[in-house]
Parts: C-alpha cells; sequence; structure tokens
C-alpha cells in the first residue's frame, strides 16, 4: 500500500525539475545537458516516497508547464520525461531487471512522442516527413549561413553541403522514429544508473533488480534483426525506411552489449577509475571506437568474451 499523499514530498523534486526548465531557458546548452537528469527526481518520488507521489509530481510539472510555457511544451514534458520516469519506476518498483525498465520506458517515451507529434502536426494540416524535413533543412541552412559568416570551410565543400542538404533532411526525416528511440534509450540509460549510483551513495535501499550491467547480454536471437536489417539497407535500399530505422537501434543494442564487455574487463581487472574514464571518453569520441565497441558486442554471441555461458554449469 502506499504512503498518504503529503504535499513536502513533492517540494524538493519540483523545485529540482523546475530549476532544469529554467536552466534550459536562461542557458540552452546546460539546459540541454541536465535536461537528461528530468526523470531523476520523479523516478526518485515515484519509488522512495510512493506511486501516489510521484504521478502527481509528474501533473503538477505538466501543469506549471503548461500555464508558463504552453501547451507544446508541456506535451513535450509529458511524453520524453514523464511517461519515461513512470514506466522506469513502476519497472524499479517491481525489481524488474534493468533491461526491461530501460527498454520498455524507452519504447514507452518514444510511442507517445511520435502519437503527440502525429495529433499536433494534424492540428497544423502538414505532414510527419515534410515538418521534419523543414526542421533540418532550416537547421543545416544556418549551419551554411554560419560557415559563410565565420569564413570556416573551403567554398568546395559549402557548395557541397547546400547541394545535399536536402537529401539530409529526407534521411534524418526516414530515420526519426529510431532517434527518438535511441535518444530515449540513452536517457533512460542515464536515468537509471544515476539513481543506482545516489542510492549506493546514500545508502538507501532501492527495490534494484539483483542483475548487473557487466553480465547483461542480448537474446541470442536480436542476430537475426541486425542481419535483416543490414540486408535490408544494403540490397533493397531500406525498404520504406523500416529496415534503417531497425538497424540504427539494433545497433546502439550492440553496442550497449560491446560496453558491458568492456565494464566487465575493467572491473575482473580492477583498473583504475581514471582508466575507465579515459576508455569511455575515447570510446564516445572516436569513431572507429564506437565501431570495434559494436564489433565486440556482436561476436560477443559466438566468442563469449565474459564466459557467461559457462556460468550456470559452474554452479550446477
Amino acid at each position: 500500500m502506499s504512503p498518504s499523499f503529503n504535499p513536502k514530498d513533492q517540494a524538493l523534486p519540483l523545485v529540482l525539475i523546475l530549476g532544469i526548465l529554467a536552466l534550459t531557458a536562461a542557458f540552452p546548452f546546460v539546459g540541454m545537458v541536465l535536461g537528461v537528469l528530468m526523470p531523476l527526481p520523479i523516478i526518485w518520488t515515484y519509488v522512495r516516497v510512493g506511486r501516489v507521489q510521484g504521478l502527481v509530481l509528474i501533473g503538477l510539472v505538466f501543469l506549471l508547464v503548461l500555464v508558463f510555457a504552453g501547451g507544446l511544451p508541456a506535451r513535450v514534458f509529458f511524453a520524453e520525461y514523464g511517461v519515461l520516469a513512470w514506466v522506469m519506476a513502476e519497472g524499479i518498483r517491481q525489481s524488474q531487471p534493468l533491461d526491461r525498465c530501460i527498454f520498455f520506458s524507452a519504447l514507452g517515451s518514444t510511442l507517445v512522442s511520435i502519437l503527440l507529434l502525429f495529433v499536433f502536426l494534424a492540428e497544423q494540416d502538414v505532414g510527419v516527413g515534410e515538418f521534419i524535413e523543414k526542421q533540418v533543412s532550416a537547421q543545416i541552412q544556418v549551419s551554411v549561413d554560419a560557415m559563410n559568416a565565420m569564413g570556416e570551410g573551403s567554398e568546395e565543400e559549402r557548395l557541397l553541403l547546400e547541394k545535399n542538404f536536402s537529401t539530409v533532411a529526407k534521411l534524418f526525416a526516414e530515420i526519426y522514429p529510431s532517434l527518438l528511440m535511441v535518444g530515449s534509450l540513452i536517457t533512460a540509460l542515464t536515468n537509471y544508473f544515476s539513481l543506482l549510483w545516489l542510492a549506493g551513495k546514500m545508502r538507501i535501499d532501492f527495490p534494484f533488480h539483483s542483475g548487473k550491467f557487466s553480465q547483461w547480454n542480448l537474446p541470442e536471437a536480436t542476430v537475426w534483426f541486425l542481419v535483416v536489417a543490414g540486408c535490408d539497407v544494403a540490397f533493397w535500399g531500406g525498404l520504406g525506411a523500416v529496415g534503417t530505422n531497425l538497424l540504427v537501434v539494433v545497433l546502439l543494442a550492440y553496442f550497449l552489449q560491446g560496453v558491458a564487455v568492456v565494464v566487465h574487463f575493467l572491473q575482473t581487472r580492477n583498473f583504475a577509475r581514471i582508466f575507465w574514464f579515459v576508455s569511455f571518453f575515447l570510446i564516445m569520441v572516436q569513431p572507429i571506437l564506437i565501431g570495434i565497441t559494436i564489433g565486440v558486442g556482436v561476436f560477443d554471441l559466438w566468442a563469449d568474451f565474459r564466459k557467461l555461458r559457462s556460468i550456470p554449469s559452474q554452479s550446477e
């Protein structure tokens, strides 16, 4: 049974969320970085204090954003952060495995975001593809104008960008659903592990599942999604963009499995924290290392780098 409602339970989380929103308005870049953590106070309240308090907090933030910023920002908050926080908090309360908490919270956020986007564009009588292409084209044009103003890049590079920006805009419009899913997955991962870290530091008992990220792996059948999506993009041009969207999401999933292998390696060999920081910094900024990490995640299916398949037999 959930504890009785107490308005004081919403005070600090509400202040934190409103502070992040204020920073986003005043300093967009800082707010963009901190905005990823906006679900965290909601999840903390929902799991630690109770379901009622968590839902009330989502409602309070929604109403405040609606009053002071308008309907569109309020709907964006609800879809991107409210739904994600609600689904993840329920998963943690039920001690669901981390992959289920992260995947279903990200999926819920993505589906609601797409639904609200359709509703918004229907009100504006604009097609989804047309709207996204216009937005991306406008951003690319801003980049071209900035390059021209500052004299950056060669004339040939600027002309090439201007010539192809419509093609790039169409590509972004096609893969927009997978980009939403990837963004939601990153937000979900950040909030789950931030909550895990905070609970450990504060020595507060949260009902997390006992499974470790370093031992997490995808189901073996997932490789067929990679094969089908890869063949679709390579040989059939991503029919209806379904293959392209699927490929983007599956590659991210195998990248995360590769990261789990790296974490296992660093943990078992007791590397210093500074080595952890350098390793993950290089992985994030070097495209070739991102590709290698994805490859490690894929080949872990056969190589079993962490020897996870031998664990059940040893325990027997």
